[in-house]
């Protein structure tokens, strides 16, 4: 909805986007499109003071991916794939008919995150990328892209 101020040029309601508790509508929107499976994009979080950068993944897909690492901490077996299963169930909400209508976006996922302290070193230096989940009212802010600590003007 519009209005008009006195030059005539309208005027945009910003009801719709309003902050109205801590977290970004605007990335609980963008974690909403993953979750639905429609593909990921590489991300990088300020949380905590600190910033994370990885790929963006639904829920889903974290579960998956979680359940089958944790499952690999154990003797191969009926043991482990019962793990692997029983972690990998947590992802099924992300599927259902009625998170894709009402469900509050809470968590946000990466798969490669690496971490890195405002000044762009990694944290720690041999920083290898892992699974991550995170409270998304923790973050204060993101850039689309991977953070990385090579620097792109060198000629290497």
């Amino acid at each position: 909805m519009s209005e008009k101020n006195n030059d005539a040029t309208p005027v945009m309601d910003a009801t719709p986007v309003m902050r109205v508790d801590n977290k970004d509508w605007f990335l609980q929107h963008l974690i909403r499109i993953v979750n639905l499976g429609t593909g990921t994009f590489p991300i990088t979080l300020n949380v905590g003071g600190f910033l994370a950068s990885g790929i963006l993944i639904g829920g889903k897909e974290y579960f998956e991916n979680f359940g089958t690492d944790f499952a690999g901490m154990f003797p191969p077996g009926e043991s482990a794939n019962n793990i692997k299963e029983s972690i990998a169930q947590y992802g099924d909400i992300y599927t259902l008919d009625k998170y894709k209508q009402e469900s509050k976006i809470g968590y946000i996922h990466l798969k490669n995150a690496r971490f890195f302290n405002t000044s762009g070193n990694p944290i720690p230096a041999s920083n290898k990328g892992v699974l991550w989940r995170g409270r998304i009212e923790e973050v204060s802010g993101f850039c689309l892209g991977l953070l990385s600590n090579e620097n792109p003007d060198s000629d290497e």
